[in-house]
């Protein structure tokens, strides 16, 4: 039987709210797969961003293990978790964290200059990344001049740059309307079918949940239901929703953006300087 990608083991996270203990995960046992799509859902305050800060190895558990192919990364020291987060995890958030003064493909190359590889060896697989996300047109882009939907795609190639085996994204289509949304939705899985890249949504949206072929539900701390379910691929994304096209305008925002307090602390994508 194969090494689950990921798992989690009796995982409890607990912080101090004023002198009080607030216990914030209870017990979670999860194992991940290679190339699976899973989808974490829950009410707010379930726990669902402190267990995405976990995996991503951006906080440590109180209590338990968190193990990668059968590696407890929660021994690591903090150099070797920087090294960690930025060779095998990539990143999507809400917001996407893009820096302004720099372009897209500037951007998409952050991860390895962080990393100290030569730009010449990074710029032209960001240009490729770009190229595959739909934004060929776009290179030369800043954030500012680019709507929500390519913004986000954005740190899709950028999270893509370091050929990562899992990818966390949380709420990562919360500020877009439902039709760039779709397309964003339908191009994750595209990745996922294409490259084998795993991964891990935490998300409200109900409509990204029913096309997931794994969905987790979290409530008071404990994962209370882990559904598979067999759904064809026309249900997983690939029903003939278009890719946004680069002629697309500005994505409109939600009228009712996620409110979800975050669990623990604001997730970081990149540590400049953190292994360097």
């Amino acid at each position: 039987m194969s090494t689950p990608l990921v798992s989690l083991r009796d995982v409890h996270k607990r912080y101090l709210l004023d002198d009080v203990p607030l216990d914030v995960l209870k017990g979670v046992d999860l194992e991940v797969d290679a190339g699976e799509m899973v989808c974490v859902m829950g009410p707010s305050g379930a726990g669902k961003s402190t267990l995405l800060n976990l995996l991503g190895t951006l906080d440590l558990p109180t209590r338990g293990q968190i193990l990668y192919e059968g590696v407890d990364v929660t021994a690591f020291s903090p150099r070797e978790l920087a090294r960690f987060r930025n060779e095998k995890l990539g990143f999507v958030f809400q917001f996407h964290h893009l820096m302004p003064e720099f372009d897209a493909v500037e951007n998409v190359m952050m991860p390895g200059l962080v990393r100290g590889v030569p730009r010449r060896k990074l710029e032209p697989r960001a240009r490729a990344l770009l190229e595959e996300v739909g934004l060929g047109a776009r290179l030369d882009h800043r954030p500012g001049e680019l709507s929500g939907g390519e913004q986000q795609r954005v740190a899709l190639a950028r999270a893509l740059s370091m050929e990562p085996k899992l990818i966390l994204a949380d709420e990562p289509t919360g500020n877009l309307d439902s039709a760039t949304s779709d397309a964003v939705h339908s191009l994750l899985f595209q990745i996922n079918e294409t490259r084998g890249t795993t991964f891990l949504v935490v998300t409200h949206n109900r409509e990204l949940a029913a096309k997931m072929p794994r969905v987790v539900t979290m409530r008071d701390g404990r994962v209370e239901r882990d559904e598979r379910r067999d759904l064809p691929t026309a249900v997983q994304g690939q029903d003939g929703a278009r890719p946004i096209s680069p002629d697309d305008g500005p994505a409109e925002p939600l009228a009712e953006p996620s409110d979800e307090p975050r669990d623990g602390p604001a997730p970081e994508a990149l540590e400049p300087g953190a292994d360097a």
